[in-house]
C-alpha cells in the first residue's frame, strides 16, 4: 500500500474556496464596525468639547475668545482639534451662551455620529456664524448655558 503525502489540488482549491468565503463575509463586517468606532469616538468628541465649553460658561469664563488653541488646552489628549469647530453665541440680555460644536472633516458618515451622539446633544449643524442648517454635517449643540461668573 502506497503512503500518502501532502494535499491533493481538490482539497487545497476547496480550502482557498472556503477562506474566500469567509473573508468576502467578514471585511465588509470588519469595515463597518471600523467605521462605527470611528463615529463613536467623534461623537464622544463632539459631547466632551461642548460639556467642557459649558462649563467654562458656568464657571464665569469669557467664551468671547474662544478658539481652537483653547480648545486643546481644555482638553489634553484631543487628536485633531482642527476637525472641529466651536461657535459660541452669547446673549447679553439673558446672560446665556448658545455653543455650537460641529465635526467639518467627511471621512465618516454624518448620519452614523448623529446616531451616536444621543440625547445630550441637538444634531443640528451650524453655519461658520452658529446659525443651525439642519443636519448637513454632525454637530452637538447646546444651547442657554448660564453664565454664573464668581
Amino acid at each position: 500500500m502506497r503512503m500518502r503525502r501532502g494535499f491533493t489540488l481538490v482539497e487545497l482549491l476547496i480550502v482557498l474556496a472556503i477562506i474566500g468565503v469567509l473573508m468576502s463575509i467578514g471585511i465588509p463586517v470588519y469595515t463597518n464596525q471600523l467605521e462605527k468606532a470611528k463615529a463613536r469616538v467623534i461623537a464622544a468628541n463632539l459631547k466632551t468639547i461642548a460639556q467642557s465649553i459649558a462649563n467654562q460658561a458656568i464657571l464665569g469664563e469669557d467664551l468671547n475668545h474662544f478658539t481652537t488653541a483653547s480648545l486643546t488646552q481644555m482638553i489634553k489628549g484631543l487628536k485633531n482639534p482642527d476637525a472641529y469647530k466651536v461657535y459660541i453665541a452669547s446673549t447679553t440680555n439673558t446672560g446665556t451662551y448658545d455653543i455650537f460644536v460641529a465635526y467639518n472633516k467627511t471621512d465618516v458618515s454624518t448620519k452614523l455620529v448623529q446616531n451616536e451622539i444621543g440625547t445630550l446633544c441637538d444634531a443640528s449643524a451650524v453655519t461658520s456664524d452658529g446659525s443651525a442648517v439642519g443636519t448637513a454635517s454632525p454637530a452637538c449643540v447646546l444651547k442657554d448655558i448660564p453664565n454664573i461668573g464668581f
